[in-house]
């Protein structure tokens, strides 16, 4: 057993295992601000593997302008590092989605199926971390009317948005996730209050970690030392596990 094993071994990553999936990362080689390249890839899985989880979903970026990824090329790589984590001996089950900018294309991806839903049934969306998207609740209506569920990424994080504004986009059907290291201060007090408070609330469905980096994994590593942290994750009921 590794120095790594044996220090996350026993209790120190039961939230990992009890999760089972994590539903929101940046795993995919080169596509965009995440994992650079296969063999990186390849480290982050194994070390995911190794405090706990059984499933990933990792949810590479759509952007129109920065990201325009399209659903062939993703499915295409997220085959390649299934065949890499296969030859590697690795149990961790890989899926791919993305998360989806609701910029000026992403009307025409939903209007034209070219869009890749979680667990064929939800669509991961995120908006400006500035300000938010025009018209956003008639997308949310529109995603739903294809038949999809859509799930508000990080809302924790979207400072111009307040309590009664999430009480309002659940209300709408959009559901919530929220992000692991959100609820560490890892962006600062204030998401991590929000986050907190969205959990405390019952309004937060899905708990991802949006890893991009190994700064991120190191941090996510560190979850299960605080008591505190670990009761309130354990005393919610994700939907995770059923993903």
């Amino acid at each position: 057993m590794s120095l790594f094993q044996r220090l996350f071994s026993g209790k120190t990553h039961r939230i990992f295992k009890w999760l089972a999936t994590d539903m929101h990362s940046h795993l995919l080689p080169g596509i965009d601000d995440g994992s650079p390249d296969m063999p990186t890839t390849m480290e982050y899985l194994t070390q995911l593997q190794e405090i706990g989880y059984q499933k990933v979903i990792t949810t590479p970026h759509v952007m129109r302008e920065l990201y325009p990824n399209k659903a062939a090329d993703i499915k295409a790589l997220a085959a390649k590092v299934n065949e890499e984590a296969v030859a590697a001996g690795l149990t961790i089950k890989l899926e791919a989605s993305a998360e989806y900018m609701l910029d000026d294309g992403f009307d025409t991806l939903l209007e034209n199926d070219q869009l890749i839903p979680i667990a064929n049934r939800y669509i991961l969306i995120e908006m400006s971390y500035v300000a938010p998207t025009l018209n956003y609740e008639n997308t949310i209506f529109k995603i739903q009317a294809q038949g999809f569920i859509p799930i508000l990424a990080h809302p924790e994080r979207y400072n111009y948005l307040s309590m009664s504004d999430f009480e309002r986009i659940k209300s709408l059907g959009c559901l919530l996730q929220v992000n692991l290291l959100s609820l560490t201060g890892y962006y600062g007090k204030h998401t991590q209050a929000i986050g907190q408070q969205l959990i405390q609330q019952k309004h937060a469905s899905f708990l991802g970690s949006d890893m991009h980096h190994n700064r991120h994994l190191e941090a996510i590593k560190e979850i299960s030392s605080s008591g505190k942290l670990v009761r309130l994750i354990e005393n919610t009921e994700w939907q995770n596990s059923k993903l």
